[in-house]
């Protein structure tokens, strides 16, 4: 996204008694206002889109990109109307279009609207965000930049001085959603506290009233002010060269798509939350500040030095981790982009224009913007399998801000290499990119193996077998051996904890219906016997298609139950399917090895136990490296007075380790105690306990705070 603008503090802001300008408070509170709006919608529409969309990162990018692109239809909007329409007729205009707007009002939350087509989640989403926040949005856009303008027609000061206001309220919205407005308010109308939407669409009803004054003030007093007609310098007719205005297209693009390609990765395997999202936004605007604050902060050549340090940093972290703890991989990644964005934006405020020109600078500004959410939410996803656009990025804005062919070649080769020595064991058959995530199929030949039983018993082979993998993360595995491949494998074994539920309670006929939340490559179905039903949810079209598909995973093929794969996000089609109807509920569904928020809510789980029959069980996998889930299930099943028991599967003998089992953690609740009691008879699982009282741990559709879990 571009920015609203920089600072230009050299020359603070004196009004001469004499003249008769509009109040300057006045200007200075109405594009604060509309900056905090602009910036305060982005991650709250987001956040009300994301369980819609099965909490895939690419929420956020595709909002991205939706804001860019409105944000370039502001400035181009304000561009035209300074450059061809007098003043007056320009206050009227945007007061008409402000007007206007408010008839979307109040904003509706859409977290309960599922996508219209999950082949085309991308155009689903535009299409919401378009009718629910576009016309208000537009004129937020448009407001800066005419503000800007009509304070430099009015006033002999220099008109930058108020983008320390736009930074300010920018800067205060994004930190304030996830700390303040996300924590404390919620979501949807109802209580005592106001919603959200509500108080956003107040603020915009206010921001109204203030644009009103502003230009009507505005109006009048540029008939009497000697600004508005006193000739202009020879700087402000002076024609801007084209290799200037590409020179601000490609200093404004990269940083924009380094953003988005961070959030992405940062998101992939931690979780779509706000507050990922608004740190490498708030950053990026933090640059804009420093850049066009008229002081250096941070030399160049230091920030230049930094830069290539950070660089070498996010180089080498592949070879030390293959996947780095993610308080490592933030803070080099961050660090890389802050001095990349730093240096480039500070080349853009070097270049700026005079004030005259500034609605041409910030329509170039905002181009490139925009430009570099399009490259990554729409071109790089057609033009790549895997996410490579983010190096891609890194590289070229290394070589643009450093000037040294020689580290960028380094940085090139060291991608380069990374992509083939480092990464999953095995030759990749199948991969294919969606906007739920990277999805790759890979063959791997297996550990030597000595059969110990059946006509084979004593020969040695090595099992090769198919691995499915989303993002970072083993989803599956199937092996390939005929005498093999019917069992279940990695989380799933059977002497696991989910082995374990089905020994106990399918021979004592508790399980007839089963309702999977998340498909993977079709596991669980191995557990099927003839007379159960199989009901699997994914919301990923390219999963549920390789899954079902013999040449890669046969599981759901060869079951013995009747096997149904439902294309949808597993809340949604839970809700949509009969309540009261399923024996055991499976919740398993991750991106990479993101935490999936909506569906270890408290709703959620009201849900999952209104879908169960009288003595069904809920089983939720939460094996994560990094986040430990338990706390959040004990908090929920306390808060909902059910019982639970718990198994952290850490035990893997050789045979088991060739057949492809992983170590799982696993948790099961019941609403009937006395459900549960054929679970404790087995001695590796415990009770789930009482929870402490800690509101961080009981997740809920307003609020969830996966920090609160992570293993530092």
């Amino acid at each position: 996204m571009s920015a609203p603008g920089g600072v230009d503090v050299a020359g603070t802001l004196k009004i001469d008694s004499a003249r008769v300008n509009p109040p300057r408070i006045l200007f200075v509170l109405t594009v604060l206002l509309a900056a905090t709006l602009l910036f305060l919608v982005q991650p709250m529409a987001a956040r009300m889109l994301l369980p819609s969309y099965g909490g895939s990162p690419s929420v956020w990018t595709t909002c991205m990109l939706f804001f860019q692109v409105i944000l370039l239809a502001g400035y181009c909007g304000a561009h035209a109307l300074a450059r061809y329409v007098s003043l007056r007729w320009q206050v009227i205009i945007q007061a008409l279009f402000a007007i206007a707007a408010l008839g979307v009002l109040p904003l509706q939350p859409a977290s309960l609207t599922a996508p219209a087509d999950l082949h085309a989640p991308m155009r689903s989403l535009l299409l919401s965000l378009l009718v629910s926040v576009g016309p208000p949005l537009l004129v937020l856009s448009a407001t800066a930049p005419l503000l800007q303008r009509w304070f430099s027609m009015t006033s002999a000061s220099n008109p930058y001085v108020l983008y320390a206001a736009s930074n300010l309220g920018s800067l205060a919205a994004l930190l304030g959603y996830p700390f303040i407005v996300e924590r404390w308010l919620p979501m949807a109308a109802g209580g005592r506290l106001m919603s959200q939407a509500t108080l956003w669409s107040l603020g915009y009803g206010l921001f109204v009233l203030a644009a009103l004054a502003t230009g009507t003030l505005a109006s009048l007093g540029s008939r009497r002010s000697p600004a508005a007609s006193a000739p202009r310098p020879a700087a402000a007719h002076a024609s801007i060269a084209w290799r200037t205005r590409l020179t601000w297209l490609v200093l404004a693009f990269i940083p924009s798509s380094a953003m988005l390609g961070v959030t992405l990765y940062l998101t992939t395997d931690v979780a779509a939350v706000p507050l990922l999202w608004v740190i490498p936004l708030s950053i990026y605007l933090l640059t804009y500040v420093i850049a066009f604050s008229g002081k250096r902060a941070i030399p160049v050549r230091l920030a230049r030095f930094a830069l290539a340090v950070f660089l070498a940093g996010v180089a080498t972290l592949p070879f030390l981790w293959y996947r780095p703890h993610p308080v490592v991989a933030t803070v080099v990644h961050l660090g890389a982009f802050f001095f990349l964005a730093l240096v480039l934006h500070g080349d853009l405020s070097r270049s700026r224009p005079a004030p005259e020109r500034l609605t041409e600078f910030y329509l170039w500004i905002a181009t490139g913007g925009a430009l570099g959410g399009v490259f990554n939410a729409l071109v790089a996803p057609v033009l790549f399998d895997t996410v490579v656009e983010y190096p891609i990025v890194l590289v070229g804005g290394c070589l643009l801000a450093t000037r040294s062919r020689i580290l960028a070649l380094l940085l090139t080769a060291a991608f380069v290499a990374a992509t083939i020595f480092v990464g999953p064991p095995g030759s990749r058959i199948h991969g294919e990119r969606t906007f739920f995530g990277v999805v790759r199929v890979m063959r791997d030949e297996g550990l030597s193996f000595v059969f110990l039983e059946g006509a084979r018993k004593g020969q040695e082979q090595r099992i090769p077998g198919n691995i499915l993998l989303h993002g970072t993360t083993r989803h599956g595995i199937q092996l390939l051996d005929p005498a093999l491949r019917y069992k279940g494998t990695s989380y799933y074994h059977l002497s696991g904890p989910l082995g374990d539920v089905f020994r106990s309670y399918v021979p004592a006929g508790r399980v007839r219906d089963v309702a999977v939340i998340g498909l993977g490559t079709g596991t669980i179905a191995a557990y099927g016997q003839t007379g159960q039903r199989f009901d699997f949810y994914e919301i990923d079209p390219a999963v549920a298609r390789i899954a079902q598909d013999p040449e890669y995973f046969t599981y759901i093929t060869d079951s013995r139950a009747k096997v149904n794969v439902h294309l949808s996000d597993g809340r949604l089609g839970l809700a949509a399917a009969p309540r009261g109807e399923v024996d055991l509920l499976i919740v398993d569904a991750f991106t990479s090895d993101a935490i999936p928020v909506h569906l270890l809510t408290r709703e959620a789980f009201q849900l999952y136990v209104a879908s169960l029959r009288p003595g069904g069980l809920v089983a939720i996998h939460v094996t994560n490296k990094y986040f430990d889930l338990i706390p959040v299930a004990r908090a929920i099943a306390n808060s909902l007075k059910i019982e639970g028991m718990v198994r952290r599967d850490y035990t893997i003998d050789d045979k088991q380790r060739v057949e492809g089992k992983n170590t799982s953690d696993w948790v099961v609740l019941a609403p009937d105690a006395e459900t549960l009691v054929l679970l404790r008879q087995r001695v590796a699982w415990t009770s789930l306990g009482d929870s402490p009282a800690d509101g961080r741990y009981l997740w809920t559709d307003d609020y969830a705070s996966p920090l609160s879990v992570m293993r530092w």
